[in-house]
């Protein structure tokens, strides 16, 4: 959930890069960083993994006049305790759930987006009530992949997800699904104000 400050010219958001170990969540974090907040990266341990964060201001003014403050978490590993990705969860306003493509990995992408799920009911989490999206990446190594085969795959019904692909988490355009999610909280914060107004 976003949250307003008194003076509602600032919304702070949680943004949270979750998915399947080695499918680039670490790069996807690392290249918003280099766009939006001057390359800086903090990191730390946690649980057998590292744990990711940057924060920064959204350059597109809010509705209001505003600003939009993004901090962006991913954790980078495989943590020993579900306890981790609970957590990160915790006053989350926006979710990219990352999975890589390759044939090696579809089980552990099935099983780390029903963790999240699972996560998500056991803290009574909503994940309808706020902007998620789907990033694939790796799909340079598959000239014939086809996004639909893959949410089928997951269990995503067809068209309830918005959906992005990379070639490699090398290059390409690994911050726009990050962006696609940072917009849509920042629409809806400007929209909740209104609607508190009225």
């Amino acid at each position: 959930m976003a949250v307003v400050s008194e003076d509602t010219l600032q919304v702070d958001a949680k943004l949270v890069l979750t998915g399947v170990a080695g499918s680039g969540k670490a790069a996807i974090l690392r290249q918003m960083a280099q766009r939006y907040a001057h390359d800086s990266v903090l990191t730390g341990e946690a649980a057998g993994a590292q744990v990711l964060r940057t924060g920064f201001y959204w350059p597109e003014p809010l509705g209001n006049g505003g600003r939009l403050r993004v901090e962006l978490y991913a954790v980078s590993g495989a943590p020993s305790f579900n306890a981790l990705n609970e957590l990160l969860l915790e006053r989350c306003a926006g979710l990219v759930f990352v999975a890589d493509v390759r044939e090696e990995k579809l089980y552990e992408a099935r099983e780390a987006l029903r963790t999240l799920i699972f996560n998500a009911g056991r803290n009574r989490f909503e994940l309808d009530a706020m902007p998620v999206a789907l990033h694939y990446t790796g799909t340079g190594r598959h000239p014939g992949f086809r996004p639909g085969q893959m949410d089928q795959w997951l269990g995503i019904p067809p068209g309830s997800v918005p959906r992005f692909v990379s070639a490699s988490t090398e290059d390409g355009p690994l911050c726009e699904a990050v962006e696609w999610v940072v917009r849509k909280i920042a629409g809806e914060a400007v929209a909740g104000e209104k609607e508190n107004a009225g």
